[in-house]
């Protein structure tokens, strides 16, 4: 801006506004004065100019060097007060928020507010435009730029919708929401609450479905201020109509009455006539006295009728009526104006009102077929009435005016249309196997078409005559629609429940018998399965016996029976009972273990072929075991009888202990005493006896008086003690052993022996050869003919002392061994079982792994005489080998993730191995180099204070599952049914076998196939139904539960039943769950193996949710551990 050309005049830059604005501006700009010489003698000004050029606002750079706003003096003249300083070049932003309905601003100078001020007197407060004037008496310069006016845009406040709008079938609705205050910014979100009736699109625009009333929803978003608004409006969807009769009295000559209509007066001043009202022609019915009607007929028309008209009455001094009659000349609807301005519908107050001078449009949807109307005034809905009259059809519409006083009342229009309609019951219940048909009332009469659907026809199916057929339990929808050409579409619906009455119900289990003091959960079995009912009833038919409670947990009292009843009721009466008997019988004497056993005898030497009576006393007295059973440490020195009568055989030293007979759960009691057997006297070396004075000496009288004959008895001859009969000689007495040179300890079983060890299979299933109390050896050898001597389900124990492997039946085949031996038979070759460990430095075996605890190295070789030798390696029947827990060993840290790996390979390969007492057992299918080793790894999800750590650690360690890739395991996953199937299989290394296609949605080439199919066959899974497993469906809680507990059972052979039995807990556990499931979740939960699962409640299991990866894991470790598998 440069100077101005002579001194007093100023130099202007003006922006002027199209439209002046009102209510809160913002106005903004940047300046700067000049710096030249003179820069601090000028005045530089920015004006906010209103419509008729007057200054508003002024803010002054002035001549001292500060920044100034202006006010009127009394004087009119402008005094600018001082604000703060400025400094010449320096840019400076102005911003004044002005509200022009105070009058008033704020001022900010480079953002700092510096107060509120009055705009200056005598201005209109209104913003027009702002100028940027420059004051000269010397040339400088005035800067200005970032010039700005705004309104601030307001938070939004309020949205509103129609609250209800009306849209006919095949037409569309726009709606638009009223958002206050107006211009803020916004954005919506539509969206239809009922989308089988309208949908609607983001724009707003509403597209109808089906007849009926749909709420339609907008979420309004203000996006600057963050808040969030919503609104509703009710779309009532009407059907497509045929228009009958149209009349708005266009074309009709004034003073004449419309062609078609009757009309009665009952005053000759009564007039009918179409008038003019404000340019628009109107059927005015104007009367003086009593009552003047006008009326338009029709044929009796049914279905959906509308009748639809507008009127105006003139004064509010009289009562107008509206009627709509039937055929039979009766009203169906009675509409009346009060003169109170109230509306009514068949004497019903609406809520509706009317008004003197002023139009109204009223509306009444008429649906003949059930009996009803909907009232609208100006498109909003008041109501829905019942019809008068029984006959509901459409024969006349009818305006009346009553009362004697003049007056007018004038119709715009009159509208009747017509839809389809139908109405059938709302509701019907059926049992299942009933027909029966469906009532329909329609209209009008000449429908194109009719037709009927079931939504399930599972449940209840529909034929086209109408008649439904129940099917089955449950609830669904049966719809009649009516379809013309001429009148539209319209449709009616029932809901159909099917009831399903039980025919028979069972009390399972069906037999009971307890001791006193024992619980007993009962359920029951309806049949068809599945059947709701209200409630059971249980009762006892002897409660001093057995009592039951509500849930069916029956307590057994004292010994005796009684009858347990079940009562179903359904549908509020008695359906079906059953009843079982239960037998209590007394409970079992308390065990009273033996605590501890002392042998008795005041003789602990005998001589060979002697015998001495040892006694073992039991305490405490009345313990409920109290036999013993007599053993001896050397029976080739001291034999013991059953009866602890102990009788020497050669001399020597021998342990003779009494253990008790007790089970061995109430503890191992025992005693023992050293006997020293010394050897027997020789014949004719006994020392004879010292002289007995008493003795008869040759020739002495013996001072006996004779008997009857005269002669005495004879002194008795004493019979020798028989020598004891030997026992037969034990199996492993027969082993010989030897050591060669490089150490290797042998125990040989002779060939003498075959028919001793063949005898004991006999009699036995396992049969144990070692060499000896405490010896140890390397290998055993045998003739080749014991490998035929083991049959199906025997097996030969073979003792290193360190070790014991367990030969089963058919390890290899005999005649290929003999073909690969070169030998016709096996008569003459021997088979060499090898057990060494290894204790020089052992490698590292890798990933995961920790320092071998124990490594052997075992062999299966069979040799024959002329030295030709084959090495067994892989076998046909797994040989189980048995590592006793020693000294050297420390425990793992995590139970279950120590176990035997074949380790000459790499990585090492896991063996199936599980911990019986203090013994590591593995099941190995070849020898080879194998190592005890402890395995760790921690996956990323599953941390260690993760619940489920030490169940994945182990789950993996023993090969069951290897998680999911990238380090993760997956513990929040799903499972899905094969996927457990495959673990159970692994965990319990049961053997899979050839694909049977056992399941049809199991192919072939599924990895996991042949685990589902060994599953089925021990009996663990059965599977959907129809032949199908559902493999990729995620398991539930009971199903996993359900196929858990049947692995126990198979291995433990123990009864569920009894397992169940133990639980204590509330029935309600089991709510939701399925009757197959019920016993193997209770038993579970007794058993403990849902104590501690991550997700599950103790409270109530949840059968219905989906089983995850780590609930699956933990649960199936527990079992493992429980049952002696881990």
């Amino acid at each position: 801006m440069n100077r101005a050309v002579k001194e007093g005049t100023a130099v202007q830059a003006i922006k002027t506004l199209d439209n002046p604005i009102t209510g809160k501006v913002t106005i903004e700009a940047r300046i700067k004065g000049g710096t030249g010489e003179n820069a601090n003698s000028k005045t530089r000004v920015m004006y906010v100019k209103n419509s008729k050029n007057q200054n508003v606002i002024g803010i002054a750079l002035n001549w001292d060097r500060n920044i100034s706003y202006g006010q009127i003096d009394e004087n009119g003249k402008v005094t600018w007060h001082q604000v703060t300083g400025y400094k010449g070049g320096t840019w400076y932003k102005v911003t004044i928020d002005l509200d022009t309905t105070t009058g008033k601003y704020d001022l900010y100078i480079n953002g700092n507010k510096y107060g509120t001020y009055d705009i200056m007197s005598g201005a209109e407060a209104e913003v027009a435009g702002i100028t940027f004037s420059l004051h000269v008496n010397n040339p400088d310069i005035f800067f200005f730029d970032d010039v700005s006016i705004s309104v601030p845009v307001e938070p939004v406040t309020n949205v509103s919708l129609p609250e209800t709008v009306s849209v006919m079938m095949g037409e569309e609705l726009q709606l638009v929401p009223v958002v206050e205050p107006l211009g803020s910014t916004v954005t919506m979100e539509w969206e239809s609450l009922n989308e089988d009736i309208a949908i609607v699109d983001q724009n707003g625009k509403v597209t109808p479905v089906k007849t009926g009333i749909a709420e339609i929803r907008v979420i309004v978003k203000d996006e600057l201020y963050g808040s969030e608004f919503e609104a509703q409006c009710s779309v009532l969807v009407e059907p497509k109509s045929y228009t009958l009769y149209y009349e708005d009295f266009e074309g009709i000559e004034l003073g004449s009455a419309p062609e078609g209509w009757n009309i009665t007066t009952n005053h000759q001043d009564d007039t009918v006539t179409v008038v003019e009202d404000n340019g628009t022609k109107v059927l005015a019915m104007s009367r003086k006295q009593n009552t003047i009607s006008v009326v338009k007929e029709f044929s009796g028309e049914t279905g959906l009728v509308s009748v639809e008209a507008r009127v105006k009455p003139l004064a509010n001094r009289k009562t107008r009526v509206f009627y709509i009659k039937n055929t039979l000349n009766k009203d169906i609807i009675k509409f009346v104006l009060y003169e109170d301005g109230s509306v009514r519908v068949n004497g019903t107050i609406t809520g509706a009102a009317w008004q003197t001078n002023t139009w109204s449009v009223f509306k009444f949807n008429i649906n003949t077929t059930k009996g009803t109307v909907d009232f609208y005034c100006d498109g909003i809905h008041f109501g829905t009435y019942g019809l008068w009259e029984n006959k509901h059809d459409l024969s006349k519409v009818q305006f009346n005016m009553q009362n004697q006083a003049q007056d007018t009342i004038y119709i715009d229009y009159l509208k009747v249309s017509l839809s389809p309609a139908a109405s059938i019951p709302e509701k019907l219940d059926l049992e299942s196997g009933e027909t029966v048909t469906l009532p329909v009332e329609y209209g009008p009469e000449d429908i194109d078409e009719i037709s009927w659907e079931s939504d399930n026809p599972d449940i209840a199916e529909v034929d086209n005559n109408g008649n439904i057929t129940a099917k089955s339990a449950g609830t669904t929808t049966v719809r009649v629609t009516l379809n013309s050409d001429k009148y539209g579409t319209a449709y009616a619906e029932c809901e159909v429940t099917v009831k399903v009455s039980i025919a028979e119900v069972r009390i399972v289990p069906p037999e009971v018998t307890l001791s006193v003091g024992e619980e007993k959960q009962l359920s029951i079995v309806t049949t068809p399965d599945g059947v709701s009912y209200e409630r059971l009833e249980w009762t006892s038919s002897d409660t001093e016996v057995v009592t039951v409670d509500s849930n069916g947990k029956v307590t057994a009292l004292s010994a005796g029976q009684a009858d347990i009843t079940v009562i179903v009721f359904q549908n509020a009466e008695i359906q079906v009972s059953d009843t079982i008997t239960i037998i209590v019988e007394a409970a079992e004497e308390p065990v009273i273990p033996v605590t501890g056993i002392r042998i008795e005898t005041d003789v602990t030497e005998v001589k060979a072929g002697e015998s001495i009576q040892l006694t073992a006393i039991t305490t405490p007295d009345n313990a409920t075991f109290k036999g013993v059973e007599w053993r001896s440490s050397n029976p080739d020195i001291a034999m013991v009888d059953d009866n602890g009568v102990v009788t020497g055989v050669t001399s020597g030293e021998a342990i003779i202990t009494a253990v008790s007979v007790q089970p061995s759960e109430y503890g191992v009691i025992e005693d023992s005493i050293i006997i020293k057997v010394t050897e027997a006297d020789e014949p004719g070396e006994e020392e004879p006896d010292e002289e007995d004075p008493d003795e008869q000496k040759p020739g002495e009288d013996p001072g006996e008086e004779p008997d009857d004959e005269g002669d005495s008895d004879p002194a008795p001859i004493p019979k020798p003690t028989p020598a004891p009969t030997p026992e037969p000689e034990d199996l492993n007495d027969r082993i010989e052993t030897e050591t060669e040179a490089d150490g290797t300890r042998i125990a040989k079983l002779p060939e003498s022996a075959l028919k001793d060890l063949e005898n004991e299979l006999e009699k036995e299933e396992i049969v144990t050869i070692k060499a000896g109390e405490g010896s140890s050896v390397q290998r055993f050898e045998a003739p080749a003919e014991i490998l035929g001597l083991i049959a199906e389900g025997k097996t030969v124990e073979l003792d290193y002392g360190n070790v014991r492997m367990s030969i089963p039946a058919k390890i290899t085949d005999i005649d290929t061994l003999a073909a690969e031996l070169g030998v016709s038979s096996l008569d003459e070759v021997t088979v060499k079982f090898e057990v060494k460990e290894v204790t020089e430095d052992i490698p590292e075996t890798g990933e995961n792994f920790g320092k071998p605890v124990k490594v052997f190295e075992f062999r299966f070789v069979a040799t024959t005489e002329d030295g030709r030798t084959v090495e067994v390696k892989e076998f046909d029947n797994p040989v189980a080998v048995r590592v006793p827990v020693d000294e050297s060993m420390a425990e793992p840290v995590i139970k279950g993730t120590r176990n035997i790996y074949r380790v000459d390979v790499t990585p090492p390969e896991y063996r199936y191995t599980y911990r019986d007492g203090n013994t590591y057992v593995a099941e190995l299918k070849g020898f080879s180099r194998y190592a005890l080793l402890d395995w760790s790894k921690t996956f990323d999800d599953v941390g260690y204070d993760h619940w489920a750590h030490d169940y994945v650690q182990a789950a993996a360690a023993k090969n069951i599952t290897v998680g999911i890739g990238n380090n993760q395991f997956g513990s929040d996953q799903n499972i899905t049914r094969a996927e457990f199937a495959v673990f159970i299989v692994k965990a319990l290394n049961i053997s899979t076998e050839d694909y049977k296609g056992t399941f049809t949605d199991i192919p072939e080439d599924v990895w996991y196939a042949p685990y589902v199919e060994a599953a089925e066959r021990v009996g663990i899974v059965y599977g959907v139904g129809h032949g199908k497993f559902e493999p990729d469906s995620p398991i539930t809680r009971e199903q996993l539960v359900t196929m858990l507990m049947r692995a126990y059972v198979m291995v433990t052979g123990s009864d569920l039943d009894d397992e169940a039995n133990e639980y204590k807990g509330s029935i309600n556990y089991l709510k939701d769950a399925a009757f197959y499931s019920a016993e193997s979740i209770l038993a579970a939960h007794a058993k403990g193996i849902l104590d501690g699962v991550g997700g599950i409640s103790e409270t109530a299991f949840e059968p219905k949710l989906d089983a995850e990866r780590a609930q699956a894991v933990a649960m199936l470790i527990k079992v493992l551990d429980i049952t002696g598998r881990l």
